[in-house]
């Protein structure tokens, strides 16, 4: 059902603080922005009912035309109409697929001219290039994003895979099948890298390496379906290699590298911003970064409760702060730096965590003394893969913490703490993360019982930190005393989160 609503974008300009009005068209749960072109407000100037109504007396825009508030709201309800009409045209077509390019693109075309137009775009679309499409037509697309990088590289084994292959030599765009996927897999299974070691001079792409390949080029074929305004024909794919890639990395802070980032003073303000971030995501449900940007933006936490919609999945999510995990900045206003620069910044804070624990031996050795686990921060991953076509895994030597953490930690440290720490069920934990299948949960519940048998078989702390999560006893009394040892602020048995 298509339902159109004037809302404002949410996207302050820097310098004034304007958000762009537009037209927002809801259909099958997803909202399409279509901007009202020269036409941007102060959130306190406009009424965010059904039409949207502009409440000042007068309004004077870029060009320096002054425009009375009657002649602003005709002006809206006009386009808001345009709209409409646009949309009542795209159904009688009956579009497969809508985009917010199609909505301008069908605005003030009628039915027959948008009939002929999207079926001349299809027709000429399958014959072109595959290649060039993903090069000149994709890629630029998403030049702003961070992952930029990774598809230029897909660009390149595309580009090697179908000059290697005489089946492909001229791929157009009609080629991309399931077969393409397939041969395409096994292309970069038989990958060798160039490696400067003379004792391993080559070796293969690992299983998950290749699948997020493919994961990529899946992103292409949708991309393609918004370029056709109708949904591609179901490409059927599986791995041939079932079980050699982990469900997800695991990887999490443990409960004494946790506190320590809630009660440690930092003077560097970007480290402190990206800590209070980290702790935010986690404090929320173990939140995306692009929903705790919304969460921060918004300013919604400083009321200790949010309700938005996830951007991956677009759910309604209704967050509280969990007690205990970010109280000590809930009235702190934070202002995020950029996607590329957060993981930067988060490396940099573990690492200054790192040079304080090993530069200080009275520490270290407190810290040795109370944690079941390794030093915090200072430890190693192990990870285990699948390279070429062997099933047999490989295991990686030790990889610094610091290297491997990323933003999105947060919420594989959310799902454990609740899981292993505080015994939550597999629903409750959904119901914070806004999970909409049980299958990462469950890996979790998984681990969870392989943990629990081998401490209690072996009577010892699993050796894996990141999920061991039996809390000594005494930690609670001594990490209060270690705090306020080494000068951390004063902190009250009431501010430890359990």
């Amino acid at each position: 059902m298509l339902k159109t609503n004037v809302r404002l974008k949410r996207q302050p300009d820097k310098k004034n603080g304007e958000d762009q009005v537009v037209i927002k068209v809801q259909y099958k749960q997803k909202q399409y922005p279509i901007p009202i072109p020269y036409l941007k407000v102060l959130p306190k100037h406009f009424d965010e009912n059904y039409y949207g109504e502009w409440l000042r007396d007068s309004y004077t825009n870029k060009e320096g035309l002054h425009r009375k508030k009657t002649t602003v709201n005709n002006n809206i309800k006009h386009f808001k109409t345009k709209v409409d009409v646009a949309l009542e045209n795209l159904a009688e077509v009956g579009f497969e697929k809508l985009t917010v390019n199609l909505i301008k693109g069908a605005i003030g075309k009628d039915a027959q001219d948008l009939k002929e137009n999207i079926a001349f775009i299809q027709d000429s679309f399958y014959n072109e290039s595959l290649l060039e499409v993903y090069e000149y037509q994709f890629l630029p697309d998403y030049s702003a994003q961070g992952d930029q990088k990774n598809l230029k590289t897909l660009l390149g084994h595309l580009t090697a895979f179908c000059k290697q292959s005489k089946e492909y030599e001229f791929a157009q765009m009609k080629d991309l099948n399931s077969k393409f996927l397939m041969d395409f897999t096994w292309y970069l299974l038989d990958y060798q890298i160039p490696n400067r070691n003379k004792k391993d001079p080559h070796s293969y792409l690992t299983h998950e390496t290749v699948f997020k390949q493919i994961k990529k080029l899946r992103k292409f074929i949708k991309f393609c379906e918004a370029k056709l305004h109708k949904e591609m024909p179901e490409i059927e794919y599986k791995f041939p290699f079932k079980g050699t890639i982990d469900v997800v990395n695991p990887l999490s802070l443990n409960p004494t590298e946790l506190d320590i980032l809630y009660h440690i003073d930092l003077e560097d303000k970007n480290l402190d911003v990206v800590r209070k971030a980290f702790l935010l995501a986690f404090a929320t449900g173990g939140q995306r970064i692009g929903d705790v940007r919304y969460i921060i933006e918004s300013k919604k936490y400083l009321s200790g409760l949010s309700e938005y919609f996830q951007k991956k999945t677009g759910r309604q999510m209704v967050s509280g702060i969990l007690d205990g995990y970010f109280n000590k900045f809930s009235k702190d206003e934070i202002t995020l730096p950029s996607d590329q620069h957060i993981n930067r910044l988060l490396k940099k804070l573990i690492l200054h965590q790192v040079d304080l624990i090993t530069n200080n031996k009275k520490l270290k050795d407190k810290l040795g003394e109370i944690s079941p686990y390794e030093f915090p921060f200072d430890r190693e991953i192990k990870k285990k893969s699948f390279r070429g076509r062997s099933q047999k895994p490989v295991f990686t030597k030790g990889i610094p913490l610091h290297k491997e953490l990323k933003f999105r930690h947060a919420r594989h440290t959310f799902i454990s703490t609740m899981i292993f720490r505080e015994k939550k069920t597999k629903e409750d934990v959904m119901l914070y993360t806004g999970h909409a299948s049980e299958q990462i949960i469950n890996y979790y519940l998984e681990r969870k019982k392989s943990i629990e048998a081998y401490e209690k078989d072996s009577k010892q702390v699993h050796p894996n930190p990141d999920l061991a999560y039996v809390i000594n006893p005494n930690q609670k009394s001594e990490l209060l005393e270690l705090f306020e040892e080494f000068g951390t602020g004063s902190v009250k048995e009431s501010d430890l989160p359990w």
